[in-house]
């Protein structure tokens, strides 16, 4: 019987060979196994009669099992052991299948039958999510012999249109007879590139090499793990294309650049050739157009040729600002306008100097290529595009220039200040993060943390845990204390010496100043008026109040004010304010801001 079936069944028969008469009780249980038979009539009266045993197999794996039969009347019983065999099959796939849009290729599958099994089986598989692809299984019907092996393919049709991602493939095995029936699913990846000319032509004379049609051949969608082969067709006799890289390439996860040139011969014609550059991979082809233009031996022609003098540095930040510089040296005098693009990296891109742009054959022009990244630049290798055309259209050039965005971190705090009271020596928690910049990156080095400014004097930063972080692709929370040796008081400023040095300290003594100012004139006015003798007594009388009431103004300074909205005077010292800054720092990291945060710790 075949694995899964609940209705297979078989005849017994039940005789008495002695002239029994009377009631048969008869059952039936498996003795290995997990599956079930039954015994149809359960109850015989008639001999000699024929019974049908049923077996339910539809937990039965492949094997071979036996089923106990009884019969019981009385004080009699008879047993019967029946041998029986489940025939059953799988199926497995290979690797998952790549295949590019508008192509068609198989997924090896192998059905495996055991001992047991022998039959014909039919196949049909589905892919999901992907409209308009097709599937089929061959052979079907495929016919198999016990314990034999069978190669199956799954063909599948990708549609042209289909957008490159990661699919799943469904196909269903199944006996003639329905039973059993196995499914195996497997990936299947459509991946796709593209390939790009940023120079509409190049112009040459008869024999010489061109400058390089730049070329970038790509990923659509996520990736494209296989080769890329890059050909030419349409040229003239005796005129060869040449790659650097050389050919095949493989794009991966980001744009490739690839500078190709051709080298003419000396009996090419002078005239515009149109040249087909084709990348191929497997069944995928891809292809675009570009101008050769051939002009005679010794015939000057106007161009000019653009080479990154200084690249962009070799691992930045997102959110940086970042530069490389670009020359443009040219067998002619003119002006050309310029472009550049980063909306790979959703940047922002200028170009200095403003266009136009003066050229001349003299000397290289330089031009200076600067790009703001957003914040969330993820981590990879982006192309900026630098576009360079004489004011007439022609010649025209393009250069990419690769950007590479490292992985970065940040380190933020949720804890804004902590304050230091008097006879305090360890600060309440910062709650501090350090994550992956941009969120959703990734960042595989190790971040320390310390306090790079701000401490006062002896004071010291606490950080659990204290060892280096390790991110990964999520954050890590890190709580940290501010310890101080001797308490607050040895936080207290001495007198400060200028406003700058503490604000609130600095404006009491400000102000007590004025009145030690107004008393130090007192004694010199008295000087004066004895001199000159003309100080009346009345006029010494005013005098003596004025130096009373300042006296009351001083001691007023001194010891707080009292007013008709408050009973008490300001008194005691002003809290102290420090701006800690706590920075991350993991080896082979460019530092920049984002991986520092400022706190505050308040000393009242």
């Amino acid at each position: 019987m075949n694995a899964g079936s609940s209705t297979t069944s078989g005849p017994i028969n039940v005789t008495a060979p002695n002239g029994f008469t009377g009631a048969i009780n008869l059952t039936c249980s498996l003795v290995s196994g997990s599956g079930s038979c039954s015994v149809n009539p359960p109850s015989v009266t008639s001999i000699p009669t024929t019974a049908t045993v049923t077996v339910n197999a539809t937990t039965l794996s492949a094997g071979s099992y036996q089923m106990l039969v009884q019969g019981v009347s009385g004080a009699a019983t008879h047993s019967l052991l029946i041998p029986f065999n489940v025939g059953d099959f799988q199926i497995t796939s290979a690797r998952a299948l790549t295949l590019g849009p508008g192509t068609l290729g198989p997924a090896n599958l192998t059905l495996t039958a055991s001992t047991y099994y022998s039959g014909n089986v039919t196949g049909s598989c589905t892919v999901s999510s992907l409209s308009g692809a097709t599937c089929a299984v061959t052979p079907s019907p495929a016919s198999v012999a016990a314990g034999s092996t069978v190669p199956l393919a799954a063909t599948i049709n990708v549609p042209n249109n289909a957008a490159p991602g990661m699919y799943s493939v469904n196909a269903n095995v199944q006996d003639s007879t329905g039973i059993p029936i196995h499914n195996v699913s497997f990936n299947l990846l459509v991946q796709d590139f593209a390939m790009t000319s940023f120079t509409a032509s190049q112009t040459v004379s008869a024999g010489a090499t061109t400058l390089p049609y730049n070329l970038t051949v790509a990923p659509v969608g996520g990736s494209f793990a296989n080769p890329v082969t890059l050909s030419c067709s349409g040229l003239p006799a005796g005129a060869q294309c040449n790659f650097q890289p050389a050919v095949p390439i493989t794009p991966a996860s980001s744009a490739v650049a690839v500078a190709m040139t051709i080298a003419t011969s000396s009996t090419t014609s002078a005239t515009t050739y149109p040249i087909k550059v084709i990348a191929t991979s497997g069944s995928l082809s891809h292809s675009t157009t570009v101008s050769l233009i051939v002009t005679n031996v010794g015939t000057p022609s106007s161009d000019f040729q653009l080479a990154v003098t200084q690249a962009f540095p070799s691992g930045v930040a997102a959110g940086s600002q970042v530069q490389a510089r670009v020359s443009i040296t040219s067998n002619y005098s003119g002006l050309v306008n310029t472009h550049c693009d980063a909306s790979a990296i959703s940047g922002q891109c200028l170009v200095t100097p403003v266009n136009p742009v003066a050229i001349s054959a003299s000397a290289p022009a330089i031009l200076t290529v600067t790009v703001n990244m957003p914040n969330n630049s993820v981590p990879t290798t982006y192309n900026v595009y630098l576009s360079v055309a004489d004011s007439s259209g022609q010649p025209s050039h393009t250069l990419p220039i690769p950007l590479t965005v490292m992985p970065d971190f940040s380190v933020t705090s949720a804890t804004p200040s902590q304050t230091l009271s008097t006879g305090q020596t360890t600060t309440g928690a910062y709650q501090l993060t350090v994550a992956p910049n941009p969120l959703g990156s990734s960042f595989a080095g190790t971040v320390a943390l310390s306090c790079a400014s701000g401490l006062p004097a002896g004071a010291q930063c606490i950080f659990v845990p204290s060892a280096p972080v390790t991110l990964g692709s999520g954050s890590a929370a890190v709580v940290m204390t501010i310890t101080v040796p001797n308490g607050t008081a040895s936080l207290r400023p001495p007198e400060p010496h200028s406003r700058e040095a503490h604000p609130i300290v600095a404006d009491s003594i400000v102000s007590h100043s004025i009145y030690y100012a107004l008393w130090f004139l007192f004694p010199g006015i008295v000087i004066v008026c004895s001199e000159t003798r003309r100080c009346s007594r009345r006029k010494a009388r005013l005098w003596s109040v004025a130096a009373l009431l300042l006296l009351t103004l001083t001691l007023f300074s001194c010891g707080g004010v009292s007013n008709g909205a408050s009973t008490t005077g300001t008194t005691g010292n002003q809290p102290v304010i420090y701006q800690i800054t706590v920075t991350g720092t993991s080896p082979g990291t460019t530092a920049d801001a984002g991986q520092s945060a400022v706190v505050a710790l308040v000393v009242d």
